[in-house]
């Protein structure tokens, strides 16, 4: 048999071994060692062949003188004991390997069928697990079927739900713009309310200073029309005397008139000197006392009129400073109310 091919079954066995995961504590074979001794006898082998051959031809081929041959042929007839002594040797040795070739390959053929019929064993039993794994295959082709259908749902719910976070996201986005803008705004807005509020404060400062003023100015004036009450008081009373007089006088110059027409009558009727010169004298007293009484009347006018020109100055300057007043408290009450107001409007846009 050669030996080739039985190096060649060794290492398919080997293969097929390492393949099917057998068991560590199995026997191990030293084939790879068997393998290279027979390659190095059969390189040997080769080599006396050659030798043997080479020297055939050379005999054949030359043609010596005849004490070239004669030491030709002492030369070859050593080379030839050396040959048959390395060829006996060769043949004990190849006899040697022959046996121990033949037995190694007895045991290695016993060693094929056991692992053939391990191989079998093996090969049913990998049959029944490639037919349990078939069937346990089906049963997860069909569970990942349906996994895969829940998870194509999923994920195309997923997607939705992605979408509408991205919705939302986008609108939140644009939300935080607005009120990035608006808190702007705001913030302006109560940068200046803060220089209004301030500006407020000093003009109520200036107000309650101003209110001070005035309330010192309304206790002068309050004492003023005290005066000017006691004053209109007197003037009343002056004025019902006055009043009192001119009925008086009114009756006076009734009576005088009577008694010019009288007096007018009897110089008339008396023609006398003595009487005109009586008559005279009392008409130039009466005169004298009208006129008197025109003065009084005309000096009493005069202090009423100035008493009413000072009753209407002192009302007007009340008045005034009343208007003054009001209008000093009101322009800043009302320009920080209407700021107010639209501050709150604008916090309410």
């Amino acid at each position: 048999m050669n030996p080739s091919s039985n190096s060649k079954k060794q290492s398919f066995l080997q293969l097929l071994s390492n393949s099917l995961f057998f068991n560590k504590n199995k026997t191990k074979f030293s084939s790879n060692t068997e393998i290279i001794n027979i390659k190095k006898m059969n390189e040997k082998l080769h080599a006396y062949e050659n030798l043997l051959q080479t020297n055939f031809k050379i005999s054949k081929t030359s043609k010596l003188s005849i004490s070239d041959m004669i030491t030709r042929e002492s030369s070859q007839a050593f080379k030839k004991e050396k040959l048959k002594n390395i060829s006996l040797n060769f043949i004990k040795e190849r006899s040697n390997f022959k046996s121990e070739w033949k037995s190694k390959y007895l045991t290695l053929t016993t060693q094929m069928k056991v692992l053939e019929d391990e191989l079998e064993t093996r090969k049913k039993e990998l049959e029944a697990t490639n037919a349990k794994l078939d069937a346990k295959k089906n049963e997860l082709d069909v569970i990942l079927d349906a996994r895969n259908k829940e998870l194509v749902a999923q994920i195309e719910e997923l997607e939705a739900s992605n979408n509408e976070l991205d919705y939302q996201k986008k609108e939140i986005e644009t939300s935080n713009v607005n009120i990035n803008i608006r808190n702007q705004e705001l913030e302006a807005l109560n940068k200046e309310l803060t220089e209004q509020t301030k500006e407020t404060e000093s003009l109520n400062a200036e107000l309650t200073v101003r209110t001070k003023e005035l309330e010192a100015s309304n206790y002068k004036l309050a004492e003023q029309i005290k005066d000017l009450e006691a004053f209109n008081i007197k003037l009343t009373s002056q004025i019902k005397e006055t009043e009192v007089s001119n009925v008086r006088l009114n009756a006076q110059k009734k009576g005088f008139d009577d008694l010019t027409v009288k007096l007018e009558a009897q110089m008339k009727l008396n023609a006398s000197n003595s009487q005109k010169k009586k008559t005279k004298t009392s008409y130039s007293e009466l005169a004298a006392y009208k006129n008197d009484l025109n003065v009084s009347n005309a000096e009493l006018n005069t202090k009423i009129k100035d008493s009413d020109a000072k009753c209407s100055e002192i009302t007007l300057k009340k008045v005034e400073s009343k208007n003054k007043l009001m209008q000093e408290i009101e322009y800043p009450l009302k320009s920080s109310l209407n700021t107010h107001i639209e501050l709150h409007h604008d916090r309410d846009r």
